[in-house]
């Protein structure tokens, strides 16, 4: 599947990761069982979108990703194709965390590349850490609950990428609950009424 508008991204199940793919295209193999991420909902297709644009401007270069809710995996594998430095994931399923890393297994990506942490978001352990890059696929309801958190490990520029907003009227809400932190809107898209916003850290 084409889940991005300059590269083509292809989510691959396990057992057809020998298909032919289209020249220049980046596979991401996934198991495809339990976890959310398999690229084709809207929030997932501009969240990865919102990465490759931060790609593009050279801001996922080197840098430490920070995936909140991060279900296959997938974000953090594009984010790694893009050039970020490594992709800290944090998932609270702990079926989903096997599965993410039997996904990282596949995509040959070296567990320091890509650590895998269970548990609810935040975590003791990684309290005082700032990542100049953090994601949240989720749903409204827990952004508003995590906006705190997720400011708090930012660290000035940095950029935070929500997405899992259904309707004009959550959008609303999430915006109100970043400012609430202080946190910018930097931009945002929307996709058959789904929505992700872009945040800052002045």
């Amino acid at each position: 599947e084409r889940l991005g508008p300059q590269r083509l991204w292809r989510a691959v199940p396990a057992a057809r990761q020998d298909a032919r793919l289209p020249k220049g295209c980046i596979p991401i193999h996934l198991i495809q069982a339990q976890a959310f991420g398999t690229g084709l909902h809207e929030s997932t297709q501009m969240m990865l979108r919102g990465l490759e644009a931060l790609g593009d401007r050279g801001r996922l270069a080197g840098q430490g990703v920070l995936d909140v809710g991060a279900g296959s995996g997938i974000l953090g594998f594009a984010a790694l194709h893009l050039g970020a430095a490594s992709v800290t994931c944090v998932e609270v399923e702990s079926a989903a965390c096997a599965e993410l890393r039997e996904n990282r297994a596949l995509n040959a990506v070296a567990p320091k590349k890509l650590p895998v942490l269970c548990g609810r978001y935040p975590l003791a352990r990684l309290r005082g850490r700032r990542f100049p890059i953090l994601l949240g696929n989720l749903v409204t309801p827990v952004l508003e609950q995590l906006m705190p958190a997720l400011a708090r490990q930012l660290p000035k520029q940095g950029r935070l990428l929500c997405s899992g907003i259904h309707t004009q009227a959550e959008a609303k809400r999430v915006v109100a609950a970043a400012r609430a932190q202080g946190l910018r809107k930097m931009g945002s898209e929307s996709l058959h009424d789904w929505h992700r916003l872009d945040f800052s850290k002045p």
